[in-house]
């Protein structure tokens, strides 16, 4: 798996992304990036997450060192990239202003919100245990808008408009509403209770084209 997140987006970037992808996956490319794309859709905004995606579910060839070889040449190229991508930034980026700072804690709730509320994994690794909560949340932003997510609430399917709220119900009532060490164990928590009360929304998550069994593999 390999995704681009910006809060900006930049097609030159982008595009680099792009390119280093179907180059390093070859003939998986096509299969991978739809299997991305469909995996960070969030079909009640009309968007995905992020603008560059590949995902090879449950990925086996049957030739395991080959598939072995493969994993690493992409993970190498895939992180050789993104520090390129980051250099360029960071060189380029040197100021910010008003609209650019808003967009990016607009894209930050959108992050929030689809790793809290679609993300397989990130809910698999919650449910099977407790012991690495704010470690599973690592990638959660610092801050996001509160209002914003409340916005989305009545666009939720049942029983996600439930989660929804809950979260929402922990995240601290400001504007730049901040997530510390002590929310993200909360969110955890909520994201916990919500899945054992209804195992059923499990069904609703992202997903490649097929489904692992990582909570059966727990048990």
């Amino acid at each position: 798996m390999a995704d681009l997140n910006p809060s900006m987006v930049d097609r030159v970037a982008q595009r680099e992304f792009d390119r280093m992808l179907e180059e390093v996956s070859g003939d998986y490319y096509e299969e991978g990036t739809s299997q991305g794309d469909r995996y960070f859709d969030i079909p009640v905004l009309g968007r995905t997450r992020g603008v560059s995606h590949f995902y090879l579910e449950n990925f086996n060839s049957g030739h395991f060192d080959q598939d072995l070889a493969f994993a690493k040449r992409f993970g190498e190229r895939v992180i050789d990239t993104y520090i390129g991508i980051v250099l360029q930034a960071l060189g380029y980026y040197r100021t910010y202003d008003a609209e650019e700072k808003a967009q990016q804690l607009r894209y930050h709730t959108l992050y929030l919100f689809q790793v809290l509320t679609l993300d397989r994994g990130t809910t698999a690794g919650l449910l099977i245990h407790d012991q690495n909560d704010i470690g599973i949340m690592g990638s959660i932003p610092s801050h996001v808008d509160r209002a914003l997510l409340q916005s989305w609430v009545g666009k939720m399917p049942k029983p996600q408009d439930e989660l929804l709220q809950a979260i929402i119900d922990v995240l601290p009532d400001a504007f730049l509403s901040p997530v510390t060490v002590e929310v993200k164990q909360k969110l955890a928590n909520r994201v916990r209770e919500h899945y054992r009360k209804y195992p059923e929304a499990l069904g609703m998550q992202a997903s490649g084209n097929a489904l692992p069994p990582t909570l059966d593999n727990h048990k």
